[in-house]
């Protein structure tokens, strides 16, 4: 099934997804960070390739099945028994391009990014200084209030720290106003964010809950914003100011006190005039030394203000929607410096994408559920075909997909939502919230 490793060829680019290719291989795959990494992965792929890149992967033994979806010239399975960091070095022996999709949690990014450039590859992801940067919330922070960007009241605190006690996070969250959510200073996403709609509740979490927290990860208080839910997909180019690809709607739901994101749409409402406001934040930042892909969280609040939440210093699950919205390929942008935005960008674009989540219930009765290729070729809309939420379980019947429409209109975007959910269950899988 894999296709095995050569020498080195001028223009191999080696991509990475850390989450689908090998870096939980002694552990259960987090299947709500697998579906958008294994798209991202998917999608990076298909435009690395159609720039006449040679492209060489890795991934998980356990999803080899979806190793057909990549259009990919090499490719190596990770087993369970294999020491995954000694097998990415390994794999960018032999490339001159590296291009790396990773959490910022527990310095995963930081550190795969660090093996590359020690290695002397060319590095099309992210570099180390901006890694750090957009990797501690709290370091987000203060660039935004150095720099005069509004940004919500935020207070750092270390679960297990002596120094840093439970009482003064209370303290010094009662400086903050309710509604406080508590996330991980290096989260990802949605990831393990807590949300609080008074006083009473946080108090009650610090003082009773506090074992929900992982111990080995420090965490921030931070007031949250009522509004809408966005973000910028943004490419940086050396010694040129960032350049907005699009300003994306964000779909995050509150569920038991847990905020959790399912998806966006792209272009957002009003992104013509969202996009000049980013803009000109953007050139009051110090960005010198950001270069390729990157992300920015905000919130449009209820007085239209824009209050500036995060940096996401990698490729965004935004990208698989953006990518459906542009005149032509994003990635021309990161590898040529000559081509001009407007060869990429359309101000008039037609296009909209949505790109969501889906949660299905089984109700066949086949065992073997290697249904992938087929579906996707079925509904080319599915990025990702359905997985079992929990694979332990035998016979099992929840599933996870992801998928990206693209329309003339919200509306059309929607209707062709509808379908594809009304196509899945031609294969016996049916939607649920």
């Amino acid at each position: 099934m894999f296709k095995g490793f050569g020498k080195m060829t001028k223009n191999r680019i080696f991509i990475f997804e850390y989450i689908s290719g090998g870096g939980f291989n002694k552990m259960a795959i987090p299947l709500s960070l697998f579906s958008e990494g294994f798209g991202m992965l998917k999608v990076s792929i298909q435009d690395f390739k159609s720039l006449g890149f040679e492209v060489k992967t890795i991934l998980d033994y356990r999803i080899s099945s979806l190793a057909s979806q990549l259009d990919c010239d090499i490719m190596k399975e990770i087993t369970g028994k294999m020491d995954f960091t000694p097998e990415f070095k390994k794999s960018i022996v032999d490339c001159e391009y590296v291009f790396i999709i990773a959490p910022e949690f527990s310095g995963i990014l930081y550190n795969l990014t660090q093996i590359a450039k020690r290695m002397g590859k060319k590095l099309l992801s992210m570099d180390l200084e901006p890694i750090l940067q957009g990797s501690s919330k709290t370091k987000t922070y203060n660039l935004f209030t150095r720099f005069s960007i509004p940004t919500p009241h935020t207070f750092y605190f270390k679960k297990n720290d002596g120094t840093v006690k439970v009482e003064q996070a209370l303290k010094h969250s009662g400086l903050l106003k309710t509604p406080l959510i508590v996330k991980p200073d290096d989260g990802v996403g949605a990831e393990s964010i807590y949300y609080f709609e008074t006083r009473e509740q946080f108090d009650n979490f610090i003082t009773n809950e506090m074992d929900l927290l992982d111990p080995n990860r420090d965490y921030i208080v931070q007031e949250f914003i009522s509004g809408s839910d966005l973000s910028a997909s943004i490419i940086k180019r050396e010694k040129e100011p960032p350049i907005i690809l699009a300003i994306n709607a964000q779909n995050i739901i509150l569920e038991e006190n847990e905020i959790k994101y399912i998806g966006g749409i792209t272009p957002a409402e009003n992104a013509g005039d969202i996009k000049y406001i980013i803009e000109s934040y953007l050139n009051n930042l110090d960005l010198t030394q950001f270069k390729g892909f990157f992300g920015i969280d905000f919130i449009k609040k209820l007085d239209h203000s824009l209050s500036f939440i995060e940096i996401n210093p990698r490729l965004t699950t935004s990208y698989i929607g953006v990518r459906n919205i542009t005149k032509n390929n994003p990635f021309l942008l990161l590898i040529y410096p000559e081509v001009d935005p407007s060869e990429i960008l359309d101000p008039n674009s037609k296009w909209i994408s949505e790109f969501f989540h889906l949660n299905l219930k089984y109700t066949g009765d086949e065992k073997d559920l290697s249904l992938g290729n087929e579906i996707s070729e079925k509904i080319p809309q599915i990025i990702v075909p359905p997985l079992p939420l929990n694979p332990s379980i035998s016979n099992v019947k929840e599933f996870t997909c992801f998928a990206a429409t693209k329309a003339e209109s919200l509306k059309s975007a929607r209707k062709q939502k509808k379908k594809i959910i009304k196509d899945l269950e031609k294969f016996n899988f049916h939607s649920f919230i």
